[in-house]
């Protein structure tokens, strides 16, 4: 009896050990809509086409987006953890259609790595800054810790 007490007591202990670990970080979404910012550097280092940017704003809470030039839209969130520090998150625009580039490449989504501080409001946003990119219809942003979904949010672009 008493061994099967503590073979009990370890499985709780290891369980809850796992359960710990999912919760590692959590996300909760502060705005979602269209989006004002500033341009520091044309290009991040190492990531064709994603840009350095600053001040950004949500200027209207909305999940309806115009498809038009220069329209940007996106989330504000915050990653939530009780250990300060950096994680990486997998981020990923999915087009309701694909899109062919200047150079003839064609892809459906748009998937990069970032690298996010804890318990600091972050964004991520796409705007509509060449021509080839304006489609319409949804527009999915996923954004996944270790394989798992902690924030998606779509916006129907007409």
């Amino acid at each position: 009896m008493f061994k099967i007490l503590i073979f009990s007591f370890i499985s709780i202990v290891f369980l809850g050990c796992l359960s710990m670990k999912s919760r590692e970080i959590s996300i909760k979404e502060l705005e979602y809509g269209l989006c004002k910012y500033d341009v520091v550097s044309s290009e991040k280092p190492g990531k064709s086409g994603l840009k350095n940017i600053e001040n950004v704003k949500i200027v209207k809470n909305t999940d309806s987006v115009k498809a038009e030039m220069s329209v940007a839209f996106g989330v504000k969130y915050k990653l939530l953890s009780k250990k300060e520090g950096k994680k990486k998150l997998k981020v990923k625009w999915e087009f309701p259609t694909s899109i062919t580039d200047n150079n003839g490449n064609s892809s459906h989504k748009l998937v990069y790595t970032e690298e996010l501080i804890m318990n600091v409001d972050t964004f991520s946003l796409y705007s509509f800054n060449k021509g080839y990119k304006v489609q319409r219809g949804p527009w999915s942003l996923i954004i996944s810790y270790k394989g798992k979904t902690v924030l998606k949010r779509t916006f129907i672009v007409y």
